[in-house]
Formats: structure tokens, C-alpha cells, sequence
């Protein structure tokens, strides 16, 4: 079976539901629904995992109960986790907090997160003796920075082992574009949401395939053929936190199979679709079933 390995921010989510508004400084609210969950990558590797996908986590946890009991979860769902450090620091946690019409903000404390640069974590999974067959490497401005030439060696190790490497950045909050405008090419497929996509795509060069998503409305597949325009489906959204990632399992798992990419968005848009409809909680994430009977329904 095909192997999705995916690098970046791996943490704690701790979901506050149903917010009206925030309260103010100074104040306090009683609310319905609060939960920890895997975030970060998790949200990816539960996706593809829950569509049957072999999956591999390559992330920075911290020596610390938090992390044990992070790494158990991950488990549990019966995705790997040999190749996840773990360091002497506080494993990252995030508050997501979730307004009443399921957008949502995060306040996010990085703790192990910057302990490991993302050529540090490859090359612990080359240690591991682990494989894949692409390789998701996701919000990289959230981890340790690395230069360009550890990005050159990262990626070009990736490709002498067969992997192909998909790049969704994330939003950088230094937006220290031109370096990532650098680092675009090197990849074999760039994934962005749209207020990522105006300043990403406004790189001199770009991969071959570049898809851009744009929630409930679909997705673009851009590539030197023309433009693909993959319609969302219609759902009501009760909370997005972790949808961009959920999106981006859903394809590749999709896509390693199918080697269709316009059918892998089609599954995506689906399983993204259904997973923003419920609340926060690690049962929320849809199976085969269930994502192919809204592609099935719907087209």
C-alpha cells in the first residue's frame, strides 16, 4: 500500500465552540462545547488515514505528558508516529477559537514546534528507515526556519528516494515572501488557500501543478495546460478549524491512489465538506462511504 508522509506543526488543539463574540477584557463566558484534539498535521493525517491511507506523522513533540498522550491518540487512529522527535520543551498547543457561524481564530503557543527545522525532521525520518510515496509538507512557518539550502537538500532527498513533495506553506506571519517564493519551484505541487495564493502565486516560478482552495466554492487546479475550476458542495459549515488540512489528506490519499488530480480535489471538496459540518472531535473526520456517496450524489 501507498505511503502519505506528513511534515510540520504537530500540537494540541484545545476547541472553544459557539462562541457569540468575544467577551472582552476582563470578562468571563460560559459556553457549551469545549475539547482537546490532535491539531496541526494531525488534522491531515486523520483524514487520509480515515480514507484508508497509510500514514506516517513527521513532527516535534515535547518530553512531556502532553506529548505522550499525543503520540498515543495518534496511535490509536493507527497512524505512525517513529518518525515524530521529541525534545525537552512544552508541546505546542493551540486555542482555537470557533464563532457561532463555524469561522474560527487560533492563539497558538509554538513550544517544541521551534525545536526542529524541517531537514531536521526529513532526515530523523530517514533515520527511522521509514518511506513514502509523497511526501505533505505543511505550515513550515509555524516550525523551526530552515535556509534555502537546507530546503534544496530536503527536497532533493526526497526526490532521489521516489517521493514526490506537496507544499502547502500556510500563512507566514513574518510574510517573508520572497524567501518562499524560492522555495515554491522546488516542489512537485503547491497547495494554498486563496488569501495564501495572492501572494504565493506572485512567484517568477511555480510547479507544474498548483491547486488553490476556496472553501465551500471548490478548488483551482492551475497547471500549463489551463485552469480547472472543481465546484465545492453545498454544506452547513458549524466549524472550519482544521479544514485546510483535513482538504489537503483527503487529496493526496486521494491522488495516490486514483492518479486522477481532478478527481482527488473532487474528493477533497467532498471530505472537507463533510468534515466543517460537524463539531470539533476526532469522529468527525469521513470515510470512503461517506465521501464517495456525496461525490456520487452530487455529480
Amino acid at each position: 500500500m501507498k505511503r502519505l508522509a506528513i511534515l510540520g506543526n504537530l500540537n494540541w488543539d484545545l476547541v472553544f465552540h459557539a462562541i457569540p463574540d468575544w467577551p472582552g477584557w476582563g470578562r468571563e463566558m460560559f459556553i457549551d462545547h469545549a475539547i482537546r484534539i490532535p491539531g496541526g498535521i494531525a488534522h491531515a493525517a486523520m483524514a487520509a488515514r480515515a480514507l484508508g491511507a497509510e500514514v506516517q506523522v513527521i513532527g516535534c513533540v515535547g518530553r512531556d505528558q502532553a506529548g505522550s498522550e499525543l503520540i498515543s491518540a495518534l496511535v490509536r487512529h493507527g497512524i505512525g508516529t517513529h518518525a515524530t522527535l521529541e525534545v525537552e520543551a512544552i508541546t505546542g498547543l493551540s486555542a482555537a477559537i470557533v464563532k457561532e457561524d463555524g469561522e474560527r481564530t487560533y492563539l497558538t503557543h509554538p513550544g517544541a514546534l521551534h525545536s526542529a527545522s524541517p531537514l531536521t525532521l526529513w532526515q530523523h525520518f530517514l533515520v527511522e528507515n521509514q518511506h513514502a510515496d509523497i511526501l505533505l509538507i505543511s505550515g513550515p512557518p509555524l516550525i523551526a526556519p530552515s535556509s534555502y539550502e537546507e530546503w534544496v537538500v530536503l527536497i532533493n532527498e526526497a526526490h532521489y528516494h521516489g517521493v514526490r513533495v506537496a507544499l502547502d506553506l500556510g500563512w507566514d506571519p513574518k510574510q517573508n515572501w520572497r524567501f518562499w517564493h524560492s522555495i515554491l519551484p522546488l516542489a512537485d505541487m503547491v497547495i494554498a488557500n486563496e488569501i495564501e495564493s495572492a501572494v504565493y502565486l506572485e512567484a517568477p516560478h511555480l510547479p507544474d501543478v498548483v491547486v488553490v482552495k476556496s472553501g465551500a466554492t471548490g478548488a483551482t487546479i492551475i497547471q500549463p495546460s489551463g485552469h480547472t475550476a472543481v465546484p465545492g458542495y453545498p454544506t452547513h459549515a458549524v466549524d472550519t478549524g482544521g479544514a485546510g488540512d483535513v482538504w489537503n489528506g483527503a487529496f493526496l490519499s486521494t491522488l495516490m491512489v486514483q492518479e486522477d488530480i481532478t478527481m482527488a480535489v473532487r474528493w477533497a471538496n467532498a471530505a472537507g465538506s463533510l468534515y466543517v459540518s460537524q463539531i470539533a472531535g476526532t469522529s468527525r473526520y469521513p470515510d470512503t462511504i461517506a465521501v464517495q456517496r456525496v461525490v456520487e450524489r452530487n455529480n
